[in-house]
């Protein structure tokens, strides 16, 4: 969950007028966690859409294509353990589209958990935005946690990213 915060305090209310668009994927991960428990506030920002998947299948999709997105994968990343990617953020460009056979598109940058990432997701997340890397500011201060990913749908604004939390 506090990824989720990170994500919200830091790139979304740090740049509340860049034209991005958020999947944001809940599912399960632990015992306890369920959909009535899921925390709406989390990310509150209307460029942010909300999905649950009971079955986790958006994990699975991207757990499935972890080798092929290796080499876009943050340094700071900790190694896939199961069959589902979560805690996870995938940044996609303005352009970036699924493939008929529901192959994810190539990412710009992807890391795992997001805490332990956020200083590759925010330098790309920036650069997308054309602003320079200097621009970091002090986000690396929230606490570690465990959330997931999620995968890039298609619209007309960019950059895109999404990502998928267990409860």
């Amino acid at each position: 969950m506090n990824g989720a915060r990170w994500v919200q305090q830091t790139l979304l209310d740090g740049n509340t007028g860049a034209p991005v668009r958020v999947y944001a994927i809940w599912f399960n991960m632990y015992p306890g966690d369920a959909r009535d428990r899921w925390h709406s506030n989390l990310l509150p920002d209307g460029r942010v859409v909300h999905f649950w998947d009971e079955t986790e299948s958006v994990g699975r999709l991207f757990a499935g294509a972890v080798q092929r997105l290796a080499v876009r994968r943050a340094p700071q990343s900790i190694d896939l353990e199961g069959d589902v990617l979560w805690d996870a953020y995938l940044l996609y460009g303005r352009d970036a589209r699924w493939e008929a056979d529901d192959t994810p598109a190539d990412v710009i940058s992807w890391g795992a958990p997001i805490l332990l990432t956020q200083e590759t997701f925010q330098r790309d997340f920036l650069s997308a935005l054309g602003r320079p890397p200097h621009d970091i500011d002090a986000g690396r201060r929230a606490p570690q946690d465990r959330g997931a990913q999620t995968p890039q749908l298609t619209g007309p604004t960019a950059p895109h990213w999404g990502t998928t939390w267990g409860l």
